[in-house]
């Protein structure tokens, strides 16, 4: 793996973590054949509207959306596609430690007009199967701002900027904080062409209906629910890498 960014620097926790993601998704293992279903299922569902830009989030913490969020835009980004992943949870950004970043510039000094696209990009090489060509994935991390709020960006600007990301790449993912915990989620929905709710198994599917219902209500078009099995051993608002049952239904 390599990372080229402005400040150079990685965490040795980023970079196995990533790694373990990319192995799992090399290995032709349940997990890597879980993102080839949802990604099948995604083409279905934008047969007649093309999915261009998508919003991953949950109804709470903890069930696993960061990491499908990450996985998917590496299997994205393996079929040749130009893809830009960005983490748009200002509040808990954990998606620069996935790829092994700092912070730096990102999604928040976009949107307040601090930075240029150039600096909130990075490049992420992945690794590839065997004879299988590289494939690079674009990734600007939430910003340098921790007290940066959605709620507080013009309406304009936050199309605009948007829009920015799918005029210059194939397929654009957000990955934005759990529904019910935040308004992020809902403010970006009717900017994006399609939302993909993660739901852990275990009995969440209440919190995950009344998330639909809040998305739905918002504008937001919801193209699929990941069924994602969770593993709490990193505590209630974990992610946890090893979650690898998936399963996917378009809305």
């Amino acid at each position: 793996m390599r990372i080229d960014q402005g400040d150079g620097r990685a965490s040795a926790r980023g970079r196995d973590e990533y790694a373990a993601h990319a192995d799992r998704l090399a290995a032709g293992s349940p997990w890597s054949r879980g993102f080839e279903t949802l990604l099948g299922s995604l083409a279905i569902a934008g047969s007649q509207r093309p999915l261009r830009s998508i919003l991953v989030t949950s109804a709470a913490p903890g069930e696993g959306k960061t990491v499908v969020a990450a996985n998917l835009a590496i299997a994205l980004a393996r079929t040749g596609r130009r893809v830009l992943l960005v983490d748009a949870d200002l509040h808990r950004p954990r998606l620069h430690r996935v790829f092994g970043c700092e912070p730096g510039p990102g999604f928040a000094d976009l949107l307040f007009g601090r930075a240029e696209p150039a600096t909130c990009t990075r490049r992420i090489e992945i690794p590839a199967p065997c004879e299988a060509p590289p494939a690079a994935l674009a990734f600007t991390p939430s910003g340098t701002d921790p007290r940066a709020s959605i709620a507080s960006v013009e309406p304009g600007r936050l199309a605009k900027v948007l829009e920015s990301f799918t005029a210059a790449y194939d397929a654009v993912l957000l990955d934005t904080p759990p529904v019910l915990a935040l308004s992020d989620a809902l403010l970006l929905a009717p900017h994006v062409d399609g939302v993909l709710l993660v739901v852990a198994s275990g009995g969440r599917e209440r919190e995950a209906q009344r998330a639909k219902l809040r998305i739905e209500a918002a504008g937001g078009h919801i193209v699929g629910v990941v069924m994602n099995a969770v593993d709490d051993a990193e505590g209630p608002n974990g992610y946890h890498p090893h979650a690898g049952s998936y399963a996917v239904g378009t809305r």
